[in-house]
């Protein structure tokens, strides 16, 4: 609608220039012919009266008695009766003697009135015709009137044929508007009413054959897309069964070796059992032979010579009794952390003394990496949370400590912090090895990112921390670092996920 109104005030303002020079010109013309018009009648009147007054004076003068006072006065007198009958639109004739008297006046001459006159010889005269000026500008000013009302009507007439040729024009385009609109919300469906075979019609069809040919590129990108979006949905299916697959074989890493560690510190009280039943079987096997040589010899053996191998009995059992304690404990520990590991169950347990188990069961591969484990946690703390996430995320980040902090033969300490901080529960891992460049800290929770690829890093491990502290426990880790600085590693989780309800004693 806006387009019709612009290009109507352009179209009327353009016209308007020349039919206003038109106007004018006609305006012009018109003036000019009522003024030729006025003198043409007035000079045809003029032209009336001086045939009149010839007519007389001939009259006299074929009868000879021209020179008679009474019959040129007798003459004069007719033309003047003839002139004073005469009635002029807007005027009136007159006449002058020689001596400037005058002789016929129908009325003032005012200045501006239209004059025109001529010599009468014969009689001396002059004759002529006034037409007053209120009577020629009124004359002008009903001529303009009429001028400029058919040319406003004019003017009005093709203002509104204007507009309807505009209006005829525009709405297609609008309507091809419209089409467009409709398309670009979404409507591909949408067409033109093409009518005619005028440019805009040829327009409408043209654009009719572009929209379908986006409607079918667009239905052609939707199945591609589709078809792509399956296949990347399948790519990333298999990249996540992969990567699962990687981090359940990390964690199976892991537990294998939790084994070998526990395995290894098993083998010590075991080994030490064994050599002391050993000692105690070799000590009971002699002191059978001898009872037996003294039985069949009828002698008997003194007091003080089994009090020796009395203390000796005891001794051995005692550290068998030690060390398959020591057995016990280390597989009871095993066995707790692989069952954690392995099945993912939720529970309320100690974490002061869950922490110390896992640094227990490191304790082998601390000890080949020459690192301290330090577990500095007061007291109980009660948690209901999965403890296997806990073993997870603490083991791998004491296996990296063990596998980066400390390269070569440098020794190290691993410390291991556990408290509540306001709403959160706190684990502080922190180590004061060889720490890490900004590059490092900024892609160290990247899967596969390692500085040890080839060398016993898998790049895994503390992606599955991250994963595991933000997606299982809903947690945060930050990490700081420097370049010869150590590296601390701050775990933090909302109480509301780990905090146990009030009711009985956990211990219990």
């Amino acid at each position: 609608m806006r387009l019709v109104v612009r290009l109507t005030v352009v179209g009327l303002f353009a016209s308007l220039i020349p039919l206003s020079a038109s106007v004018i010109t006609i305006l012009v013309q018109a003036n000019a012919q009522v003024a030729d018009l006025i003198e043409r009648n007035a000079t045809l009147e003029l032209e009336f009266l001086q045939a009149r007054a010839q007519s007389e004076f001939d009259t006299i003068e074929r009868l000879g008695i021209s020179s008679a006072p009474f019959y040129i006065s007798a003459a004069k007198s007719a033309v003047v009766r003839y002139g004073a009958e005469r009635s002029i639109p807007g005027g009136f004739l007159f006449a002058i003697d020689a001596d400037g008297n005058d002789v016929l006046m129908g009325g003032s001459i005012e200045p501006g009135d239209f004059v025109i006159e001529d010599r009468f010889e014969p009689f001396d005269w002059t004759l002529g015709v006034a037409i007053a000026r209120q009577y020629v500008n009124s004359f002008v000013r009903n001529s303009t009137i009429t001028v400029v009302s058919i040319a406003i009507a004019v003017y009005v007439a093709a203002a509104l044929i204007f507009v309807l040729v505009v209006r005829g024009m525009v709405r297609p385009i609008e309507r091809l508007e419209e089409v467009a609109a409709a398309i670009a919300n979404g409507d591909l469906s949408a067409r033109a009413d093409v009518r005619g075979r005028n440019e805009i019609a040829r327009l409408g069809a043209t654009f009719n054959r572009m929209a379908g040919i986006v409607e079918q590129l667009t239905l052609d990108l939707e199945h591609q897309v589709v078809d792509r979006t399956k296949e990347l949905q399948e790519s990333l299916d298999d990249l996540r069964a992969a990567q699962d697959l990687l981090v359940q074989r990390e964690r199976m890493a892991t537990l294998g070796r939790l084994v070998a560690g526990v395995a290894h510190e098993v083998n010590t009280p075991i080994g030490i059992g064994v050599t002391s039943s050993t000692f105690l079987m070799e000590k009971a096997e002699q002191w059978l032979s001898r009872i037996r040589e003294d039985r069949s010899g009828g002698a008997s053996i003194p007091a003080s010579e089994i009090r020796p191998f009395i203390q000796d009995a005891y001794d051995a059992s005692e550290i068998v009794h030690r060390s398959l304690e020591r057995a016990e404990s280390l597989i009871g520990t095993f066995k707790s952390l692989a069952v954690d590991q392995v099945s993912g169950q939720h529970r309320i347990f100690d974490l002061c003394a869950y922490l110390n188990d896992i640094a227990e069961s490191l304790r082998p591969q601390a000890k080949r990496a020459q690192v301290e484990i330090v577990v500095r946690c007061e007291g109980e703390l009660w948690i209901n949370s999965y403890p296997g996430h806990i073993y997870q995320i603490i083991t791998n980040l004491a296996l990296n400590s063990m596998t980066h902090a400390f390269p070569g033969e440098e020794s190290g300490t691993v410390t291991i912090d556990a408290f509540y901080d306001d709403e959160e529960l706190v684990i502080v891992h922190a180590d004061d090895g060889a720490g890490m460049s900004d590059e490092q800290i900024s892609r160290i929770y990247e899967p596969f990112y390692t500085t040890r690829l080839g060398s016993g890093g898998s790049g895994l491990g503390m992606n599955i921390v991250f994963n595991t502290i933000n997606q299982s426990l809903d947690g945060r880790i930050f990490a700081q670092s420097g370049l010869g600085a150590g590296s601390v590693f701050t775990i933090r989780i909302p109480k509301e996920r780990v905090a146990v309800e009030p009711g009985p004693d956990p211990s219990s």
